[in-house]
Formats: structure tokens, C-alpha cells, sequence
């Protein structure tokens, strides 16, 4: 275990901190992550952020890339990716997400997947819970290019189990109690993502609600760790919500983070200087 644990947040972001409402177990939203050598996660426990100090690795790339033209396009705000240049907001709330996890002072950076993605469901699922994962799947696969998102019956590499929430930690050890909806991710030295596990409890929670955990889960063990008190309908927020669709800026943040130029464990500085280059 770590020495000591600190209260931070990431610089140059800040976050806006909602009244706590501890009376509310739903608010005790936990997900960890697992990588090779490390071990980070985040949690909506008492809305609050808990760091914990943990050994790292560090990693040199080269920062040579090709140069690239964009399309202006933000004035449409619909959920289609928009394939364009990114404003200001749009790239500080990619930083804000993507690098690192909740956990860990270590330095952060990108981890995500590299080969399709096959996912397995088991447990009890709803049929609206059945509906709600092949639409999530469809829009991912319309906002990301560099893989592709299947459903299959074998060989998974994410598996979402349907579950009551008393029975999760017989699916993974790992689980932290009062969570509903919870993820650990597993990632190779070289920060390439290859295994997800997926608990969706299916007691204690509305259908909305559930659907909404389906939603968050997938797209977060994509490789979009972290939470943000920013936007409150946003798939990404900290507190508890029950959205089940992504904002304009949620999807692009998952465009963002799966375009062949942002490579698994840049940095932050590695990551702005791609952006750089598309505006210079």
C-alpha cells in the first residue's frame, strides 16, 4: 500500500465541487483499473478525489509526426464526430479525461486499445440492457476509425456481467463495495489496453439508470479514466447521473483519443504537440 495519500487535481484544470450528499449510496460510484506493474482507478465516493502515491515508469517516444489538415467544424452540435479542427475547450477536456486515472502520482498518459474489441455479456441482462449495448457499440463504431467494437459469444476481451451489486466481487476480486456500476482494466507495458472486465448491477438501480452505466463503463474502459464536474450531462461527469446519450464534446473526446496520431503512453506535452502541428 501507498505511504500517504493526497488530494489533487490536475493542473491547468479545476474542478467545481457539488454539495456532498453522503445519505446517497448511489453517489459511491467506484471504478478501478489494473495496469502491468500499477494500479489506478477513480471513485465517486463522497465526491471527492483521493491520489495515491505509487511507483512508475517512465517511458521516451519520439515526437515525430506527420502533418495533418482539418476541417473546421464545431457550429453543428450534434453527437456525429465532426472529423475537424478542436477548439480550445474540446482539447483542455480531452487532457482532463484521457491522461492517467484518478489514482496514482505518477506521471500520466494515454492508454487505450489497439486491436478490436470483442465483448461477451453474461449474467441477466434486460432486454432494454441488450438494446442499449448494441446502440453504444453502433455509435462507437461511427466515432472511432482506428478499431471496431463487436458483440460476440467467444473469445472476449471485454466482458460486461449483469449481476446483483452483492455478488460482484465473485466476478472480480477487486470490486469495492456500494458500487453499481464498476470496470477494471488491464494494460501491457507499453500502454496498449487488452482486457476489461465490467460489473452492471441489476438491483438498486432504474432501467434509466442502468442503461446509463452501460454507457459510461464501455466508453470509459475505452481508455477515458477520469471524471470532471464540468458538464453535467456529460457522460463524463463526476457526480451521479443517469444520461444516456454522449454531448457533442463527449464524443469528441473519444474521437480524440482513438485518431492514429495519439499514440498508448504520451504525455500530456506529447499530446499538445500534435495539436501543435494541426495548428501550425
Amino acid at each position: 500500500m501507498p505511504d500517504s495519500i493526497t488530494y489533487t487535481t490536475p493542473s491547468p484544470v479545476t474542478f467545481q465541487q457539488p454539495p456532498t450528499d453522503p445519505g446517497d449510496p448511489r453517489l459511491k460510484h467506484r471504478r478501478q483499473t489494473w495496469g502491468t506493474g500499477r494500479r489506478s482507478g477513480d471513485q465517486k465516493l463522497m465526491n471527492r478525489i483521493q491520489t495515491m502515491n505509487l511507483s512508475s515508469h517512465t517511458f521516451l517516444f519520439t515526437r515525430t509526426f506527420l502533418g495533418f489538415v482539418f476541417l473546421v467544424f464545431w457550429g453543428c452540435r450534434t453527437i456525429e464526430p465532426h472529423r475537424g479542427s478542436y477548439t480550445q475547450e474540446e482539447i483542455d477536456y480531452f487532457l482532463e479525461i484521457a491522461l492517467g486515472t484518478e489514482y496514482g502520482t505518477s506521471e500520466a498518459t494515454i492508454k487505450k486499445w489497439t486491436d478490436n474489441i470483442k465483448i461477451t455479456v453474461q449474467g441477466t441482462p434486460t432486454e432494454v440492457d441488450s438494446q442499449t449495448l448494441n446502440q453504444v457499440v453502433d455509435e462507437l463504431n461511427d466515432i472511432i476509425d482506428e478499431i471496431e467494437l463487436a458483440v460476440v459469444s467467444q473469445n472476449p476481451n471485454i466482458e460486461i456481467h449483469f449481476l446483483p451489486e452483492s455478488e460482484f466481487r465473485l466476478i472480480e476480486p477487486n470490486y469495492v463495495p456500494l458500487n453499481y456500476g464498476f470496470f477494471w482494466v488491464n494494460w501491457s507495458i507499453s500502454g496498449s489496453i487488452y482486457h476489461a472486465r465490467i460489473l452492471i448491477s441489476t438491483d438498486h438501480v432504474t432501467q434509466q439508470e442502468r442503461s446509463h452505466l452501460i454507457r459510461e463503463e464501455l466508453t470509459q474502459s475505452l481508455g477515458l479514466m477520469k471524471d470532471s464536474y464540468r458538464y453535467p450531462d456529460s457522460i463524463f461527469y463526476q457526480g451521479w447521473t443517469d444520461v444516456t446519450r454522449y454531448l457533442p464534446i463527449d464524443s469528441t473526446v473519444i474521437e480524440i483519443l482513438y485518431r492514429s496520431e495519439i499514440r498508448p503512453n504520451m504525455t500530456g506535452e506529447e499530446v499538445v504537440a500534435v495539436f501543435d502541428l494541426q495548428d501550425s
